[in-house]
């Protein structure tokens, strides 16, 4: 189970390392432009990117979604393991007699 995980981080990392020299080179070939933003109430300057192409608002918002939510799901999905497995262990060993 641990080598199965460790080749998959270590294939997950590739990956992702991989996704970002993707989106380097979209950036770099296709250009980028920030509109600079006053917040007048709290004093902040906002930076905006706008996209020039559509393909690349959706490939922004869709990796942008996938960073957010792949891993928030890994987190719930884990915790719920966690929970499941120690609760399956206190029930067994709650009914476990060893005399």
């Amino acid at each position: 189970m641990i080598e199965f995980c460790l080749k998959s981080f270590l294939s997950t990392n590739s990956w992702l390392h991989a996704g970002v020299g993707i989106e380097r080179a979209i950036i770099v070939q296709f250009g980028v432009q920030f509109n600079k933003k006053r917040n007048p109430l709290e004093q902040r300057t906002w930076y905006v990117v706008n996209y020039p192409s559509s393909f690349l608002k959706i490939y922004d918002t869709t990796t942008t979604m996938f960073h957010f939510l792949i891993p928030f799901l890994i987190n719930i999905i884990s915790a719920v393991i966690i929970i499941k497995t120690a609760r399956m262990k206190s029930l067994v060993m709650h009914t476990t007699n060893y005399y």
